[in-house]
């Protein structure tokens, strides 16, 4: 094969429809046409990948804004009760597939105020859309009609442009809530559920 000296993924697709052409496949129209929705098409594969190490980049600089779900739990369940509760939100989570589950992360937590048992789920992902658009979706799915999961009895979204959300869901809280933290900690060790997951 001879080597044209191609400079740009545009002049390789450009000529391999000039190609089809000239062998009859395509119609000059067809050539044209095909040339653009592959050009299209390129561009967008290279603009996901960009935006993705973006984000890979900005997540590890912790400079990446984020936003946490919160799923809470009705606190009239036993122990094991909010735990299958748990997991059938991450079960419904990962079904459903959002777009913006990017660089997710779960916490199942299960004491607040002053040691009061509250079983509740937070889910951490990377902003890629307006807070209102994951409220409404998670609004749908866990609150109306038939609900994902019915011991589900609030949900909350809020967004952060730093990495007190992160931080937060690594247990760096404020010193009234470490004991709650520790809490939760001997309550994962109890039913062997790990610290942070990921989707």
């Amino acid at each position: 094969m001879v080597d044209k000296g191609f400079r740009s993924d545009q002049e390789i697709t450009k000529a391999m429809c000039d190609l089809m052409v000239e062998h009859g496949k395509w119609t000059v129209e067809e050539g044209n046409s095909w040339y653009v929705k592959l050009c299209a098409q390129d561009v967008r594969a290279k603009q996901r990948h960009a935006d993705n190490v973006r984000r890979e980049v900005n997540t590890q600089n912790g400079e990446n804004p984020t936003q946490m779900i919160t799923f809470a739990l009705h606190q009239g369940l036993t122990e094991e009760e909010a735990i299958k509760a748990q997991r059938n939100i991450v079960a419904s989570i990962k079904k459903a597939n959002y777009k913006w589950l990017i660089n997710a992360q779960i916490k199942f937590e299960y004491y607040s105020a002053e040691k009061k048992w509250n079983p509740h789920v937070h889910l951490l992902v990377d902003k890629t859309t307006r807070v209102s658009q994951v409220r409404q979706q998670i609004y749908r799915k866990f609150m109306e009609g038939k609900k994902a999961e019915p011991n589900v009895y609030n949900t909350d979204v809020t967004e952060c442009k730093d990495d007190s959300q992160r931080n937060y869901l690594k247990g760096n809280k404020q010193e009234a809530k470490l004991e709650n933290v520790l809490l939760d900690i001997e309550f994962r060790e109890k039913y062997d559920i790990e610290e942070i997951m990921t989707i």
